[in-house]
């Protein structure tokens, strides 16, 4: 008897001090414990960055404080969705000024989310600050959406064809948004260089960029980049407000204030 009473006790020890892995929904937790502890993926190294190496669904369950000298995310595979949940990834960033007069140190090449050559990847919900780049490339078909990212030195957010960026918010950031895809509903504000650059083939609606260094929206000028009912107001340089896109107009319906489009 004392035996069966000692074999349950051990169990709900060993229950209690053992984290839970995933959310009731079958998302992956992600914690600045677990991170330093390693093993959120198979192949994950305990510290920064945290490694992806699986499809599925990943949730921060708390702010994560990235060190200097470190990616934050490195998201390894194909088919991962990552929900910051309304926290922050943090890095070792401070940013002074803003727009042409941005500087930002300690200056490297580490990315708050690294992803290279992957498709249908998702990043949501949160906020990113604090770092030499923002999130790297997502790729062919991925997705961003409802983000707050500040404090970047280089491109906060990079993306490929078939991708959708929307409802972002971005200060303070050397680039703002860099992609061949769908650009939809952002707010850039005091980028040092382009709020928004459209490589080729890429569409661009309904976008606010605010005190850019450089021209606030650009297309590709031998792309057929699309630019739609965007406005840029005070952008610095010799760029334009809104330029190239179709038809090498600055788009169609666009607004500038203080600008040429």
């Amino acid at each position: 008897m004392k035996y069966h009473i000692r074999l349950a006790a051990l169990a709900s020890a060993l229950l209690a001090a053992t984290p839970a892995a995933h959310a009731v929904d079958g998302e992956t937790l992600i914690t600045q414990a677990k991170a330093l502890a390693g093993n959120v993926t198979p192949g994950d190294a305990p510290g920064f960055p945290v490694t992806l190496s699986l499809p599925g669904k990943y949730k921060l369950a708390g702010n994560l404080t990235v060190p200097d000298g470190a990616d934050g995310i490195l998201i390894d595979n194909d088919l991962v969705t990552l929900d910051l949940n309304g926290f922050t990834l943090q890095g070792p960033v401070t940013c002074t000024g803003f727009a042409s007069n941005l500087a930002c140190l300690p200056a490297s090449n580490y990315y708050a989310i690294k992803a290279y050559n992957r498709v249908g990847l998702q990043v949501r919900n949160g906020a990113i600050r604090g770092f030499p780049q923002g999130i790297s490339s997502l790729g062919n078909s991925g997705l961003a959406e409802d983000l707050f990212i500040s404090e970047i030195g280089g491109t906060a957010l990079g993306a490929g064809h078939g991708s959708i960026i929307r409802g972002n918010r971005l200060y303070k950031v050397g680039i703002g948004i860099y992609s061949g895809g769908l650009v939809l509903n952002n707010t850039i504000y005091g980028a040092n260089l382009n709020g928004i650059y459209s490589s080729y083939g890429g569409l661009v609606i309904g976008n606010q960029t605010h005190y850019t260094g450089s021209a606030g929206i650009v297309g590709a000028y031998q792309g057929n980049a699309a630019l739609v009912h965007n406005a840029a107001s005070t952008s610095g340089g010799s760029g334009n407000g809104i330029s190239g896109g179709e038809s090498l107009g600055g788009g169609t319906d666009n607004f500038c204030e203080n600008n040429l489009c």
